[in-house]
């Protein structure tokens, strides 16, 4: 689903912005391993950052919600722990591009929620 917005009035038309939606439609057992990863990663991430940042509560409230989706396709949330490489393995993912996937999104999280990277 896509959609695109426009104005216009006497003295200018544009566009204000555009969207699109993405729905994976698989079965639950497709799903799962990707969302147990991504789970993964961000419980390591989370362990950075400091509970007195005022991004906590929020990532708490993005790790509540993933660890729902754990639930709904039918794992455990529970058991996942908390692994810079979604618990695969670092040398499976030493020079892969999803090790690299695995990095920049540490990165980019630490980045955004103020902390760089190391």
């Amino acid at each position: 689903m896509s959609g695109f917005a426009r104005w216009k009035d006497s003295n200018f038309s544009g566009s204000l912005g555009a969207f699109q939606v993405t729905i994976p439609v698989r079965e639950d057992a497709e799903i799962l391993p990707s969302e147990i990863r991504k789970l993964s990663v961000l419980r390591y991430v989370q362990q950075s950052i400091p509970a007195s940042s005022r991004w906590y509560s929020i990532f708490v409230r993005y790790l509540n919600q993933i660890a729902a989706r754990v639930r709904g396709f039918g794992g455990n949330p529970d058991a996942v722990k908390p692994s810079p490489d979604g618990g695969e393995g670092i040398a499976e993912f030493e020079g892969s591009e999803t090790g690299v996937r695995v990095l920049l999104l540490r990165c980019y999280l630490r980045g955004r929620l103020g902390f760089g990277c190391r």
